[in-house]
């Protein structure tokens, strides 16, 4: 994995939190819950260019923003990943907006951590804390 770019803000940020509404208050801000994982295409689109600029893009754009976590600001936005059925290895992607890193950004959540899947969502992709999300 390449080394993650320096982060531009100074964030101080506690120990994770594990209940519902602590853990809106950190979507609110855009620091998901994330894991170290190397991203890749699901093995049926594995090959398709659409799919490998936004794995490209996510691999290179890994963002540490505490101890254990990390985010991708990755400049597209939530449809753009979804049509690209991109996956982490023993994870799944969630898609959040807007963030503290820009308009977009996503992150790997463990998927014992994953809320509700939604009729708009396909997995692998569910909203991040956020319902209204379509």
């Amino acid at each position: 994995m390449k080394t993650p770019i320096p982060l531009l803000l100074t964030l101080t940020i506690s120990p994770l939190p594990t209940s519902a509404a602590a853990d809106s208050v950190y979507c609110a801000v855009g620091i998901p819950m994330c894991c170290q994982r190397t991203i890749a295409p699901a093995p049926e689109d594995v090959g398709r260019p659409e799919n490998k600029k936004v794995v490209d893009t996510l691999n290179r754009e890994w963002i540490r923003t505490t101890p254990g976590s990390l985010m991708a600001n990755i400049g597209v936005d939530c449809e753009e990943l979804e049509n690209a059925s991109v996956l982490c290895h023993g994870v799944k992607l969630c898609c959040s907006e807007p963030s503290v890193l820009g308009p977009y950004a996503v992150g790997c959540v463990p998927v014992v951590d994953q809320p509700p899947m939604t009729k708009s969502h396909n997995p692998p992709f569910t909203p991040l804390c956020d319902p209204t999300h379509k």
